[in-house]
């Protein structure tokens, strides 16, 4: 299910805005639901912002991934900021260096717990 998909997308534009270069990414719908932005700054290597919706967002040097297959991260921290974070807090806490210890909000098979609900939100 591409639910977050407009998520993603904001989120995406909210990279662009701070200035970040952003020449791929992905999504992938199941098992938990996450997506892959790839970004770099100028001369700087190549990393990943990796959403999912049990513990939101973490960043580190893409190591590896493509769609149907789970992206790895080199040297990964979580962006903190709960598990839907607003696009351009999360573009934010990236230029700041924001690093907080990982969470897990929910499990990918809490159907009734409200997050699709505020996943909407951005549709």
């Amino acid at each position: 299910m591409n639910l977050p998909r407009p998520y993603v997308a904001a989120l995406v534009e909210a990279l662009l805005g701070h200035g970040f270069e952003v020449p791929a990414g992905w999504m992938d719908p199941s098992g938990p639901r996450d997506a892959t932005i790839l970004y770099r700054r100028p001369g700087q290597p190549l990393q990943a912002v990796v959403w999912d919706e049990e513990s939101g967002a973490r960043t580190g040097i893409f190591v590896a991934g493509r769609q149907g297959e789970r992206t790895r991260l080199g040297n990964p921290s979580h962006l903190g900021g709960g598990l839907l974070p607003a696009p351009m807090e999360t573009a934010k806490r990236l230029v700041l260096g924001v690093r907080e210890p990982q969470v897990k909000y929910r499990s990918h098979a809490d159907f009734r717990d409200g997050a699709d609900d505020r996943i909407r939100i951005f549709n």
